[in-house]
């Protein structure tokens, strides 16, 4: 499961970069709802707290913006981290 997370964490990352300035609601919440499994499998902290909070809404707001980018910074934080530890400890 890390495995297939970190090898879509990048695309993940570009998709929600580029949302930040289309600000469209319903890819982001299609991107939410792929990353949603991994993000709470893996007990990814902070990101459950922002992926209900887009979960329930139906209009990009400040909210959601500050929500996006806590993700891109959760991730960008950990993508290094998570590939450093698989190597080191391997596959789970």
């Amino acid at each position: 499961m890390i495995t297939l997370f970190l090898n879509s964490l990048a695309e993940y990352i570009s998709d929600l970069e580029r949302l930040t300035t289309t600000k469209e609601i319903t890819d982001l919440q299609k991107i939410i709802h792929k990353l949603k499994p991994s993000v709470l499998s893996l007990e990814i902290q902070g990101a459950k707290e922002v992926i209900a909070l887009i979960d329930d809404t139906k209009k990009w707001d400040d909210a959601v913006q500050a929500g996006v980018e806590r993700l891109l910074h959760t991730f960008k934080r950990i993508q290094p981290m998570m590939q450093h530890d698989l190597e080191f400890f391997g596959e789970e």
